[in-house]
């Protein structure tokens, strides 16, 4: 498991067929140190320079655009490095490609190096602390500052091993937390030439698809005000229709009634409504004659 670091280099800063010293701003005078012939067990402090002379001499390999640093005394076969049971305090552990022993180096203004770790990323960075002799993985930028010495006197490292690649490289594949899955990537068992060989950075994007469904989603969602129109235009639609249906009903209805009322009262024709008033006159004028 492990962390994305940034701007993976190409090209070493540094030669691998040398050796280097390591000295903080915090104590000038000291140096890092494994201690004498490991007897501390992969343990590494600061120590007054050359009184463990050769254990302070590290090697630094560019591997994939992650260095790998290995000591004089423990040769090629222990890298420092960090332990997911214990991500704060680096060690000499046995060889692997473990993020854990991946190490980014970042030239920073004053001209002095800031070392981070795969395993945790960009968010710690390797300090010494005030008073304190052990190096550790914090936050803060204050003791981070690393000047880095070669060492001629050291001369060549002599074991074969500090000059292969390791088996096993890990490479992060996500980077959404400060600890993030891995992958491993295939080695060749490649020699000292690929410690300035290119990295093909393994950064993932988001597929098309996921990236259509998204904008698909954004877009079909209505703003509230959106709907109430939509409400307010049906609601007076409908009114439309209703008053136009109640319109044509009342036409129809004052058509119809012209044509009932002839039915229950017929027209009478006017020759015969002056019949009975003609037969009357006539009949009266008999009865007085």
């Amino acid at each position: 498991m492990g962390s994305t670091l940034e701007n993976r280099q190409t090209v070493s800063d540094f030669d691998p067929k040398s050796y280097y010293t390591f000295h903080n701003d915090v104590s000038p005078n000291n140096t890092l140190s494994s201690g004498l012939q490991q007897n501390t067990k992969g343990a590494v402090n600061m120590t007054i320079q050359q009184v463990f002379s050769s254990s302070e001499n590290w090697q630094l390999y560019l591997q994939q655009g992650r260095y790998f640093i290995r000591n004089y005394d423990y040769g090629g076969g222990y890298q420092l490095g960090l332990e997911e049971t214990s991500p704060s305090v680096p060690r000499l552990l046995p060889r692997s490609g473990a993020l854990g022993q991946q190490w980014s180096l970042t030239r920073q203004d004053d001209g002095t190096w800031k070392f981070t770790n795969g395993l945790l990323g960009n968010n710690s960075a390797l300090a010494l602390s005030t008073g304190n002799t052990v190096p550790g993985m914090q936050p803060s930028e204050k003791g981070t500052h690393w000047s880095i010495e070669i060492n001629v006197s050291a001369k060549q490292p002599k074991d074969p091993e500090m000059y292969t690649d390791v088996k096993g490289f890990e490479v992060a594949v996500s980077s959404s937390s400060s600890i993030a899955s891995t992958t491993t990537a295939t080695s060749t068992g490649g020699s000292i030439a690929s410690a300035t060989s290119a990295y093909n950075p393994s950064h993932t994007t988001p597929s098309l698809s996921t990236t259509l469904s998204s904008s698909t989603h954004k877009s079909d969602s209505l703003k509230p005000g959106a709907i109430a129109g939509i409400v307010i235009g049906a609601v007076f639609l409908l009114v439309v229709i209703g008053l136009a249906a109640f319109h044509l009903m009342s036409r129809r209805k004052e058509k119809k009634a012209p044509a009932e009322l002839e039915a229950i009262y017929p027209v009478v024709h006017p020759a015969i409504q002056e019949r009975p008033r003609e037969e009357y006159k006539n009949k009266h004028l008999v009865e007085l004659a």
